[in-house]
């Protein structure tokens, strides 16, 4: 009963919904951006058109029952479906219908995902992920065009259910746990080679650069990156743990966030500068927001942008 009363009381609890916004910001600006990207470069069409069209496969088919109500993927429904999915993607950026276009742009990208499953790779869950979460929470209530057409302003205080915030740690979490425990390999293990970052950076399909003349000097830095990574991953269950048990009521020795958050950052960058993974590290990088609450962000933020930046009058 007590476990129940716990639950209930976490699911009730209503906060501020600055973090949510900041999150729904941050999803959505990489998501349109990979899908304009994706559509400047030439790389939509090569991929999801057939030959005749400029595609590299004479059929292109998918299980998705979306293409199926369409008649099939063809270059028009094709087309249709990314402009669709552009469209949605714009609209939860500026806050508006927030949680539908949220759900259609999730159907649209799984339906596009799915012409080639080499096309989204694990950042294409993570994005499909995000906007689930985003599907179950009220992330315009402030920073959106909802927001301004409501109050006449762009920010608000009102409050917002917290537990999608929760959700998104825990996915959070998940992610790179799992994560650390596949890296099983001495290529990531003490007493091994220790040399799996130095291989992504020279492996030709991942690297964006030849960054050999440039690594080499650093080799033995490059081991132990691989090392903490590991580690890193492996440990990010702590970083909740010490949310829940502060929200218990309990003390925690220190705050583990500032070094778990200052390391992802870095290695995120490294891989998002060195290393052509697609979206990864902008669509995992957006979570962090999540594990600041809109006090606490506030009063970050509050310490380098003017005074109400972050929120309004309105409860």
């Amino acid at each position: 009963m007590k476990a129940w009363n716990t639950l209930v009381t976490a699911l009730a609890y209503r906060e501020k919904g600055t973090s949510l916004a900041l999150f729904r910001i941050f999803i959505s600006l990489t998501i349109c951006g990979e899908l304009l990207t994706t559509w400047w470069s030439g790389a939509a069409s090569f991929l999801w058109h057939l030959q005749a069209d400029g595609g590299f496969k004479e059929v292109i088919s998918s299980s998705h029952w979306l293409f199926s109500m369409l008649g099939g993927a063809t270059t028009s429904t094709v087309d249709g479906v990314f402009s669709v999915a552009l469209v949605a993607s714009m609209m939860v950026l500026v806050g508006l219908g927030t949680q539908g276009f949220a759900f259609i742009s999730l159907v649209t990208l799984q339906a596009l995902f799915s012409l080639q499953l080499g096309s989204g790779g694990g950042h294409a869950r993570v994005m499909t992920l995000a906007l689930f979460g985003l599907v179950l929470a009220a992330s315009d209530a402030t920073l959106s065009l909802t927001c301004r057409l409501r109050t006449g302003q762009w920010t608000s205080d009102r409050h917002v259910p917290a537990w999608p915030r929760y959700v998104g740690i825990w996915q959070l979490t998940v992610i790179y746990v799992f994560s650390g425990s596949a890296k099983t390999s001495p290529h990531w293990l003490p007493f091994g080679e220790m040399d799996a970052v130095y291989n992504v950076l020279l492996t030709p399909v991942w690297s964006r650069g030849s960054w050999e003349l440039y690594i080499e000097p650093f080799y033995r830095l490059t081991q132990l990156s691989s090392v903490v990574t590991m580690v890193w991953e492996l440990t990010w269950f702590v970083v909740p743990l010490m949310l829940l048990w502060r929200a218990s009521g309990r003390r925690w020795a220190f705050d583990p966030r500032p070094l778990y958050l200052g390391l992802g950052l870095v290695m995120h960058l490294v891989l998002w500068v060195a290393t052509n993974l697609g979206p990864f590290s902008p669509i995992t990088l957006s979570f962090y927001v999540l594990l600041y609450g809109p006090e606490e962000m506030r009063e970050v933020v509050g310490r380098f942008a003017p005074a109400g930046c972050l929120g309004g009058r309105e409860t």
